[in-house]
């Protein structure tokens, strides 16, 4: 803060200095309750005072005049924050009710209220933009229901959670492909073999969740096929003759980080050069053998009917028919594949999915298509609720509209000499918090909904959700555009002569 009564000991005080220290005098009496000035200090800075000339007037006004205009807009900014946080409570109770099970009387009538102003065409419009089936987990649920009873009950009893979990029987179809009757691999074919057992052994999201090194983006639970990850560093341990010792795989994890430190190379490299080892000496060869080369019954869970080659052969020529299916159902119209971009713990990815819209409207005569429309049902009450707070209460525009007052509050802190946006600041800090639990309360029922989904009876537990379509993020407030009332305060900027963006 400026020396105020260095300025005022100046024999000459510029009309503008005159405004910037009485601006400077009311900061820091809003924060501390009282003022740095005395009664007749302010007197001579404005009444006691005769200008010079006409330029001296016109320059104190318009000073005076910017220094109103800014004590106006940071009395809008904390009543914009203070209605936008109430309106924002008031949306978590609409949320909150549409699922309060054992009041369905006011479920109805709130849904019929919000009826009157969201139609129900958008808000299946809606629901179909942001929703899909994932495309190879609709190919594994239709060759899933198309196979005989007996061999789906084989096919239970190698993976139980198969119904829900497509990557199992993925795998063993990666590992037939990729050997083609053959136990040899090209140098290729071993790369791609790597790469994919990696790609389950370790996951770099993990670690940035843990904020750890390397070793803590390892996944020691997971499997590729039949093959455990804590037994590829089990393996490592065998080939560098490393004690277990009873150890635990956080134990090897930590050898395996110091001996990669020791060699100069990332546990990355250290892992997959065990693998490609490993898979010379007769990885799903002689070791963990592949469904399609077994000629067993045996499993943790019991014994199948029919050998496990059988059993995989069958499974694997149903699927190659749904395939053909499904390509011809693209190629028709009948339903629209594309490319989704998804998220999982801050790593991107790419997959394949086949689109709500196109599902919703298609005319194919096929059980999964009904089972979608019945399926998105459960989304309604979210969505007119969804939809009804975006129209009519909006936090997002709130939100960039605290954020845009808080930029100007910038401009005014460089021509006034002196931090101006702390109260900006804390106006938009405290949306924020209340933006949070909106979300939390909206992830609350997408989280409901989907164990609603898993628990329904059906052949196609397949309906995913754009969840971040149905929540009011941060993230996306850049293609909202900021009330009037911004433009407004601009005009007046400019219009008291000063230039501002």
């Amino acid at each position: 803060m400026k020396n105020l009564a260095n300025l005022l000991r100046k024999a000459d005080i510029t009309p503008r200095e005159r405004v910037i220290t009485l601006v400077h005098n009311d900061m820091y009496r809003d924060e501390n309750g009282k003022s740095v000035l005395s009664e007749s200090e302010i007197y001579s800075l404005t009444q006691g005072w005769r200008p010079k000339n006409s330029h001296d007037v016109n320059e104190y006004n318009k000073y005076l005049e910017l220094s109103r205009i800014e004590q106006t807009m940071r009395f809008d900014s904390y009543g914009l924050s203070l209605k936008g946080e109430n309106s924002i409570l008031r949306s978590i109770m609409l949320i909150e009710n549409a699922f309060f099970e054992k009041n369905l009387v006011n479920q109805k009538d709130e849904r019929a209220f919000m009826s009157k102003y969201i139609s129900k065409e958008d808000v299946i419009s809606f629901i179909i933009e942001n929703t899909y089936v994932e495309y190879d987990k609709l190919i594994h649920l239709i060759t899933l229901n198309n196979i005989s009873e007996d061999l789906r009950n084989d096919i239970i009893i190698l993976d139980e959670y198969v119904i829900y979990d497509k990557k199992y029987l993925e795998d063993e179809v990666f590992l037939y492909e990729l050997f083609q009757d053959s136990t040899l691999l090209s140098s290729e074919n071993k790369n791609l073999l790597i790469e994919k057992i990696f790609s389950c052994v370790y996951h770099d999201g993990i670690r940035k969740l843990k904020n750890g090194t390397e070793k803590d983006g390892f996944l020691t639970l997971h499997f590729f096929a039949e093959l455990p990850v804590e037994a590829i560093l089990n393996k490592w341990a065998e080939y560098s003759h490393t004690d277990l010792n009873g150890k635990d795989s956080k134990y090897l994890l930590d050898n395996i980080e110091e001996y990669a430190n020791i060699q100069n190379k990332t546990m990355e490299i250290i892992i997959k050069e065990t693998l490609s080892k490993w898979i010379d000496d007769g990885l799903f060869i002689t070791e963990y053998t592949p469904l399609f080369l077994s000629d067993g019954f045996n499993t943790w869970n019991g014994n199948t009917k029919k050998k496990h080659k059988d059993i995989f052969i069958e499974w694997y020529k149903e699927l190659q028919k749904t395939k053909n299916f499904i390509q011809k159902c693209v190629v028709s119209g009948g339903i629209k594949v594309e490319n989704f971009n998804s998220n999982l713990f801050n790593t991107p990815s790419v997959k394949k999915i086949v689109t709500g819209r196109s599902v919703y409207v298609s005319t194919i005569k096929e059980e999964f298509i009904s089972e979608y429309r019945k399926q998105i049902e459960l989304l309604i009450p979210l969505a007119y609720t969804f939809l009804f707070i975006e129209k009519y209460t909006n936090p997002l525009k709130t939100f960039t509209t605290l954020q845009a007052f808080l930029k100007i509050s910038n401009y005014f802190s460089d021509v006034f000499e002196i931090d101006m946006n702390s109260k900006y600041q804390k106006n938009l800090e405290s949306l924020e918090q209340d933006l949070d639990v909106l979300n939390a309360t909206c992830t609350k029922q997408l989280d409901k909904i989907s164990e609603s989904l898993s628990l329904q009876e059906t052949k196609f537990h397949f309906l995913e959700i754009k969840t971040d379509q149905f929540l009011f993020l941060k993230e996306s407030s850049s293609t909202v555009q900021p009330d009037s009332i911004i433009d407004d305060y601009k005009k007046h900027i400019k219009k008291s002569g000063f230039t501002i963006e």
